[in-house]
């Protein structure tokens, strides 16, 4: 029969070996549990028979014993029990043969003696006839009674047998549930040590994980610290690009009214500049047919009137060309103002939108509490700070510009 320790040590070394012969160990400890039940009950039952064969042989021997004890009596024993095995009749027909005789003789010898003896002979064959029936019947009561109480000892004894038998069935039952918990420990023994194993790693892993998570808080307290700074000075900044923004707006409204009332006075005075063109050419007309009047009658020499119309023809073709170009450049002028209030609406635009936008992301800042949207936000934010303040720069010094051409 395998023991328990044996049992327990094959498991546990089939579970240190290889985790997936637990099964199969266990389907042979099964197995060879079952095997020792049944050969445990053969041999119980065995067991059994053989107890109720040897009570019935000490029985035997008892009662053998006791026989033998009584075979060795003394004389008045070996007399009593030899009386108590005669019938009636023989005792009777003993006593008679006795008696009879001398009283017969007697009686018809007419011989006292024999009458005597005769009497005092059955009185002494009754007398001892009692006795040895009292004698008889005390032996065969003390020997039934000696029987009866070894043979109550011996029920006892068998009963005690009988009920040990049954302690030992329960105890044999005991211990195959002993056998059977202790398998289940030992199973639950390995799931424990597995668990164990898994909680130290789990363990291990979420101690790894709580120091990650320190080093992570202190990092977002350290940018939330640093994000809080920013904020305030990004705040600053966007007040100061708030105060800039309308600083330039209100210069573009004074340079959109200068440019208004400067295009107005190019208008008039390019009109009154068409009607003085006119009116020169026609003093030009003129003074060409008084020049050549004039030249025809005055300048005698044909070089002097050809460089006198040429110098005259200069004249007019360098007013006709200024007034040209004074005109082009007004409408260059007017083109690019136009152009810059285009962009400078456009910037607007763009710079309120970046507001918003900044605004937005700043606050999911402050709840994500994130480096990496803090450096994207930070850099964007100094891109969209620095496009329209340089746009608006352009725009001032084209606005300056033009506000310096058209100066007197």
């Amino acid at each position: 029969m395998v023991t328990e320790e044996q049992e327990l040590a094959k498991l546990l070394a089939t579970v240190q070996k290889k985790p997936e012969a637990l099964v199969c160990a266990a389907q042979a400890a099964a197995e060879a549990a079952e095997a020792d039940s049944t050969l445990e009950l053969h041999s119980n039952l065995d067991e059994i028979i053989k107890t109720k064969q040897h009570i019935a042989d000490v029985k035997r021997n008892l009662s053998i014993i006791i026989d033998t004890i009584a075979s060795n009596p003394s004389m008045v024993s070996r007399a009593a029990d030899a009386w108590g095995t005669w019938p009636a009749w023989k005792k009777v027909g003993t006593g008679l043969v006795l008696t009879m005789p001398p009283l017969f003789m007697g009686v018809a010898a007419s011989i006292g003696t024999l009458l005597i003896l005769g009497g005092a002979t059955g009185v002494a064959y009754t007398t001892a006839g009692i006795v040895l029936e009292d004698h008889h019947s005390c032996n065969t009561d003390l020997k039934q009674k000696i029987k009866d109480g070894i043979s109550s000892i011996a029920d006892i004894l068998e009963i005690t047998i009988v009920a040990l038998d049954k302690i030992r069935f329960r105890l044999m039952a005991e211990i195959n549930k002993f056998k059977e918990e202790n398998y289940k420990l030992a199973t639950q023994v390995s799931n424990l040590q597995d668990e164990t194993n898994r909680l130290a790693n789990q363990v291990e892993e979420l101690i790894e994980t709580s120091d990650h998570l320190r080093t992570l808080k202190k990092r977002l307290e350290d940018e939330a610290l640093a994000l809080r700074q920013s904020n305030s000075t990004q705040q600053q900044l966007i007040q100061e690009n708030q105060e800039q923004l309308e600083k330039v707006t209100h210069q573009y409204q004074e340079a959109q009214n200068l440019l208004t009332t400067q295009v107005h006075e190019l208008r008039t005075l390019r009109h009154s500049m068409t009607t003085e063109v006119a009116k020169a050419k026609h003093v030009s007309d003129s003074l060409q047919q008084v020049v050549a009047v004039l030249s025809g009658q005055v300048l005698e020499e044909q070089a002097q009137k050809q460089a006198f119309e040429a110098k005259l023809a200069q004249l007019l073709q360098l007013e006709y060309a200024s007034a040209s170009q004074f005109i082009d450049r007004l409408n260059h002028t007017q083109s690019e103002l136009e152009e810059v209030k285009v962009d400078l609406e456009k910037n607007n635009s763009r710079n309120y939108a970046l507001l918003d936008k900044q605004e937005r992301l700043i606050s999911r800042l402050e709840a994500l509490d994130l480096q990496a949207v803090s450096d994207a936000m930070n850099k964007r934010s100094i891109a969209s700070r620095a496009s329209p303040f340089f746009s608006r720069l352009s725009a001032i010094k084209v606005v300056d510009e033009t506000q310096r051409s058209f100066a007197p």
